[in-house]
């Protein structure tokens, strides 16, 4: 079809820009491929609870279900905390693993989706046994640094609550807001204690037992990729060229006939005799002479040769036509 012959014959025109664009594609998928060789992968996975029960979320301790897009937001952030990056790299160099927390955080991705209790850790290492290792005790770490930090607040709600007690006048401790309190301070007592074993692990880290990714389909997929981000690019280039390259674009763009069509030639001198001309160029200015001719009912008696600059052939057309 005429579309296919256009988008053909603008990918012959732009095919340098969908060669480069395509070998810096597959050159770059082919470093990443390299950096990432010997690469292992190994995941360990922490299940947080969302609700405790509503006495506790009135004391502040947790929010509420309203909340619950925020707080699995909130869940990612404190596992993926520097914090637990700081004592991931402590308990690995205790085990000889000799890694920095810039480390840590680098080869350690933390994720987790909105509509999902559960944070996944996912750490990469150059042998499998390390992947898991460095999963296992980030997770461990994230649950204990998690786990403390919910008995610190519960116990520091127990204090504001025993001072409340503290302060009622003798004659309202057995009221009903001195029983209340009570029963409060019961319940933080024990989430001080015990905590509120969110969140647990329910997937330690494994040892993998083939590499990470595939570096033969990543060069693949980066070459077709860059392919199709050329071919892009050249259609993007080529409707941003207002050049006039073919005789239809120039009809389109004056709207006026082309009278005819000079070929680039060498023989094309200023003062060369017309007869010496080569007989495809002659024959383009006989073209011309003979569409002058019959282009109007009147005979045409002048002719204005002009050009959008220097150098184009004004003198060269007007001495030939002439001839």
């Amino acid at each position: 079809s005429r579309d296919h012959v256009t988008l053909l014959s603008i990918l012959r025109r732009r095919a340098l820009i969908v060669i480069a664009v395509t070998v810096l594609a597959g050159t770059a998928a082919a470093a990443f491929a390299y950096a990432t060789r010997d690469s292992y992968e190994s995941t360990s996975k922490l299940l947080f609870s969302q609700t405790i029960g509503t006495e506790q979320q009135a004391l502040g301790l947790i929010p509420g279900t309203p909340d619950a897009d925020n707080l699995a937001a909130n869940n990612v952030q404190s596992v993926g905390s520097r914090a637990v990056a700081v004592e991931t790299a402590r308990d690995l160099g205790g085990q000889g693993i000799d890694m920095s927390v810039d480390d840590v955080q680098d080869d350690v991705t933390v994720a987790g989706a909105r509509d999902t209790d559960v944070v996944t850790v996912t750490a990469k290492a150059k042998s499998a046994k390390r992947a898991a290792t460095v999963a296992t005790v980030y997770a461990e770490n994230a649950a204990r640094i998690t786990d403390q930090a919910q008995r610190e607040r519960a116990q520091t709600t127990l204090a504001n609550v025993r001072q409340q007690l503290a302060e009622l006048p003798p004659e309202q401790q057995n009221s009903k807001n001195a029983i209340d309190l009570r029963d409060d301070a019961q319940r933080l007592r024990t989430l001080a204690d015990v905590g509120l074993g969110s969140p647990r692990i329910i997937q330690r880290g494994y040892i993998p037992t083939a590499e990470s990714g595939n570096p033969i389909q990543t060069v693949v997929l980066g070459t077709l990729f860059g392919l199709l981000l050329g071919v892009g690019l050249a259609l993007v280039r080529e409707q941003s060229d207002r050049k006039l390259r073919r005789t239809e674009q120039v009809t389109a763009a004056f709207d006026a006939p082309v009278l005819t069509t000079v070929p680039r030639s060498r023989a094309l001198k200023r003062h060369k005799p017309f007869a010496d001309l080569p007989p495809q160029v002659a024959e383009a200015f006989r073209m011309l002479q003979m569409n002058l001719r019959f282009a109007r009912d009147e005979p045409v008696r002048s002719v204005l040769v002009t050009s959008a600059r220097t150098g184009d052939g004004k003198t060269t057309v007007a001495w030939n036509l002439s001839a």
